[in-house]
């Protein structure tokens, strides 16, 4: 599984890679190998010249010309590799000739085998490259082993001389610190490849399955996971929002501060869901989620949580706020359940909703006449088992009815007590105080996943045309009776 942290990992090396292999260090590590080399056939000139082996002086001669040429036009060659291939031709070269003239015991042959490994390791602009050496390496090897094991048959003859001890020490040494200086630069590379690679291919599954825009879930990934969660499931919840009136949004500040919307409403709907949950553009301006493991009731309180967070933002266009709602429709499905169905029945509800009020809530008034009803308090008990949330009473609390005071009549109170019994949120207020009045209000609608009612006591005759300025204040313009909700 490549987790997230991989995904950091294998990022912070690359990037650690890209930043330091400049035009500046790959001229370097190439300058470098070759005045290695220059300085090695230095030493082989000055041995050679020593121990009297004239051809080899003048191989030599022309070797530590060659490499110096080579410096010389590093900077400008920009295919480096044909300066590596000319090596390996001249490394050849030069131990098939030294192997000739002083015999196999100084061990030059061994570069022809050295050379076979690192044609592969090496990257290569020329796939064949690495296989012409590997078959003109092995037979020469087998050549020169053989024929050139008895010392005699080498045209100078440096057996058992300090020399050919010397030349089999810096070969080993030359041969060993090649090796390992082209196993590291391999090494770093492969394993830059490789992650390079495990990089591009979540990045091109990210495209395949990410919307571009808010970065959620698409459409096709979404379904994936839809039918993932159809399988692991008992249970879980499908909720389809749609932002409401988005065509307004863009229609007045433009395109582009739609998109903002889209891509703040995505946030937030990513941060309210629980652990778990996975979100996804559908389309447009519509958003679906999926709950594992979650029931009704569950996604209910999501969903409303969802519907509060969003309704919350604040959204500013050349110094004007606005804001936007949503509306959702959620269903519950279970094992195996056809997840078409799920998202026809959510879809229904989503645009039920929308055709009976978009973020609606609903309003009553009550009198203290009312509460005398049984219909009354069978409407406030039904309300409170179906957790209309959005529902809001407020008592006239006059303490008057037709017949007269009302704790003469039938006495009420306790009132409130009587309503937390029934399972709603009690608030208090002045009912002749339109700030506190409309402050209760707020409160109401502020949070729970129950009905509330807002006691107001007031003098008979005055409450309903508060009401009803505070309700238009708040940019709510539904009132109801409580039996209809």
């Amino acid at each position: 599984m490549y987790s997230e942290e991989n995904y950091k990992k294998d990022l912070q090396f690359v990037t650690k890679i890209d930043q330091t292999v400049t035009p500046r260090l790959e001229f370097l590590l190439y300058f470098c190998a070759f005045v290695a080399c220059l300085v090695a056939h230095t030493c082989y000139l000055m041995l050679f010249a020593m121990a009297g082996v004239t051809c080899m002086v003048m191989f030599n001669v022309c070797s530590v010309l060659f490499y110096a040429a080579l410096i010389l036009v590093t900077k400008n060659v920009k295919d480096k590799n044909l300066l590596v291939y000319a090596t390996i031709a001249e490394i050849i070269l030069h131990a098939v000739a030294a192997t000739i003239c002083v015999g196999l015991q100084s061990n030059f042959a061994m570069f022809l085998l050295m050379l076979i490994p690192l044609a592969f390791l090496m990257p290569n602009t020329y796939k064949q490259v690495p296989f012409v050496v590997l078959f003109v390496n092995v037979p020469l090897y087998g050549i020169l082993n053989y024929y050139y094991t008895d010392p005699s048959h080498a045209l100078y003859d440096i057996s058992g001389t300090s020399y050919q001890t010397i030349f089999y020490i810096i070969n080993i040494v030359v041969g060993s610190f090649v090796l390992i200086y082209i196993s590291i630069i391999f090494t770093i590379m492969n394993t830059y490849y490789e992650r390079k690679l495990r990089l591009q291919t979540k990045q091109l599954k990210d495209m395949a399955s990410t919307d571009p825009l808010t970065k959620l879930n698409n459409r096709r990934a979404m379904n994936l996971r839809l039918a993932e969660v159809s399988i692991s499931s008992d249970k879980y919840v499908i909720g389809i929002g749609d932002i409401d009136n988005f065509k307004r949004v863009n229609d007045t500040y433009g395109h582009d501060m739609g998109d903002v919307v889209l891509k703040g409403v995505a946030k937030m709907l990513e941060e309210t869901l629980p652990q778990g949950a996975d979100a996804g553009r559908w389309g447009g301006e519509e958003f679906l989620f999926v709950i594992p493991n979650s029931d009704i009731e569950s996604g209910k309180k999501t969903a409303d949580e969802i519907l509060k967070n969003i309704s919350d933002m604040k959204f500013e266009y050349e110094g004007q706020e606005f804001c936007v709602t949503m509306t959702i429709g959620i269903c519950e499905g279970v094992k195996d359940t056809s997840i078409d169905n799920m998202i026809t029945r959510a879809d229904a509800r989503l645009y039920k909703g929308k055709n009976s009020g978009k973020n609606r809530r609903y309003y009553c008034i009550v009198s203290d006449g009312d509460l005398d009803e049984g219909s009354t308090w069978e409407a406030a008990m039904c309300a409170a088992g179906h957790r209309l949330d959005r529902l809001v009473a407020v008592i006239d609390r006059n303490r008057m009815t037709m017949d007269g005071p009302t704790e003469t009549v039938l006495p009420l109170e306790p009132v409130a007590d009587k309503w937390q019994a029934f399972g709603w949120r009690v608030l208090h207020c002045d009912g002749h105080d339109l700030d506190a009045l409309c402050a209760a209000l707020d409160e109401a609608l502020g949070g729970g996943d129950r009905p509330a009612v807002v006691i107001a006591e007031t003098v008979k005759g005055v409450l309903e045309s508060l009401i009803l300025f505070c309700v238009v204040k708040a940019d709510i313009a539904v009132l109801g009776l409580l039996e209809e909700a």
